[in-house]
């Protein structure tokens, strides 16, 4: 709904300052060469632009919330090691989860930082995020694998998202959030947005950010991407001054950096300036 977009993109925005200090977010590039390796991706993509339009309202948003009709995301983590120290442990993956969930829930304590001007429409996403207990042959699973592999560095080129390029496959998109995470270059992260291949469907993260214990991004590049991955784009429309394709977002011109204060006005907006 326009309302959970709107505070999902804003939380896109606040921690935009880690991914600005990083190599950047390279979510846009990888969707325009997705759409170059086939262009019918492009009609995909408008179809479900047009669909969120016509069904995002907030008072739609406001009935769900307030019935408690939460949205439960079944994940499965896919374990990519080479080394024993990227074997990451069970208890890093829950608490990567649980800093997902409070985000999306707005159940930060930090939310008190929001500024006054924003805060009447920062919220409860609605959605939260759990470790799938059966696979598609109703089996028990753990909702992690774990699985060798000889590449010692990955690339942004999805290859540790298929077995037969010693990553591991992706479980049903239509009822699983895959998660792959592995040692990768140059990135912290990246995602597919909605429309794409069913069998690259998910986010990639790289082993030395995923979790709480990383000083520099506190599991937040987990929640940054998981927005693409409910087709959110970043505020400014990864164009300078460009759209996001949500009404009552302000423009604005790109990255804010760290942690503003007071008010930061580009490309124009109203007198409360960027939403950071």
């Amino acid at each position: 709904t326009m309302k959970a977009r709107y505070f999902l993109i804003a939380f896109l925005l606040m921690i935009s300052g880690v991914l600005g200090a990083q190599q950047r977010c390279d979510a846009y590039q990888y969707t325009q060469q997705q759409i170059a390796a086939d262009p019918s991706l492009r009609l995909r993509l408008d179809a479900i632009e047009t669909f969120t339009h016509n069904h995002s309202n907030v008072s739609n948003y406001t009935s769900r919330t307030e019935s408690k009709n939460i949205i439960r995301i079944p994940v499965v983590v896919h374990v990519l090691y080479h080394t024993a120290a990227e074997n990451i442990s069970d208890a890093q993956v829950q608490q990567q989860l649980n800093i997902l969930n409070k985000c999306f829930r707005r159940q930060n304590p930090d939310t008190v930082n929001t500024p006054s001007y924003f805060r009447s429409v920062a919220a409860d996403a609605g959605f939260e995020f759990v470790l799938a207990t059966s696979d598609r042959r109703k089996r028990s699973t753990s909702g992690i694998i774990r699985k060798y592999t000889p590449v010692t560095l990955w690339q942004e080129d999805d290859k540790m998202k298929f077995s037969s390029e010693t990553g591991d496959d992706a479980w049903d998109s239509k009822s699983y959030l895959n998660i792959w995470v592995c040692n990768l270059d140059r990135v912290m992260g990246y995602s597919t947005i909605p429309g794409g291949p069913a069998d690259k469907d998910g986010l990639v993260i790289g082993t030395a950010v995923f979790g709480g214990n990383n000083d520099f991004t506190s599991g937040k590049t987990v929640v940054h991407e998981a927005g693409h991955w409910l087709n959110l784009k970043h505020l400014w429309g990864d164009a300078y001054c460009g759209d996001d394709g949500v009404a009552d977002t302000p423009k604005q011109s790109g990255y804010n950096i760290s942690c503003p204060t007071g008010i930061r006005k580009s490309c124009g907006n109203d007198a409360n300036g960027d939403m950071y």
